[in-house]
C-alpha cells in the first residue's frame, strides 16, 4: 500500500483520474456526518464546494437507502449518477 499524498501516491491517483472513472459515494455518514436523526443530515460547506466541483470534473455517484428526492435536496449540485 502507498501513500495517497506521497509522490507514487499522487502519480497514480493522476494516472486513474486521466481515465476518467465515475466516483460513487454514499451519502449518510460519508458526504454528510453521522447523525441520530437522518432528517438532520447535512453535507459541511466546505464539502459542498469540493463535491460541486469534483462533480464538474469527473462524473460522480451517489447510493443511497434515501428517496431520490430527499437525498437530492440535500446535495448541492445533481451528481451524474444518483440512486437511491
Amino acid at each position: 500500500m502507498i501513500h495517497l499524498l506521497s509522490l507514487a501516491g499522487r502519480r497514480a491517483l493522476e494516472e486513474l483520474v486521466a481515465t476518467e472513472p465515475v466516483l460513487a459515494f454514499t451519502f449518510d455518514g460519508t458526504l454528510a456526518p453521522p447523525v441520530v436523526l437522518p432528517s438532520q443530515a447535512r453535507m459541511q460547506p466546505a464539502l459542498e464546494r469540493c463535491f460541486r466541483d469534483l462533480c464538474a470534473l469527473l462524473p460522480v455517484a451517489v447510493i443511497t437507502g434515501r428517496s431520490l428526492d430527499d437525498v437530492e435536496a440535500r446535495l448541492p449540485v445533481r451528481p451524474a449518477y444518483l440512486v437511491g
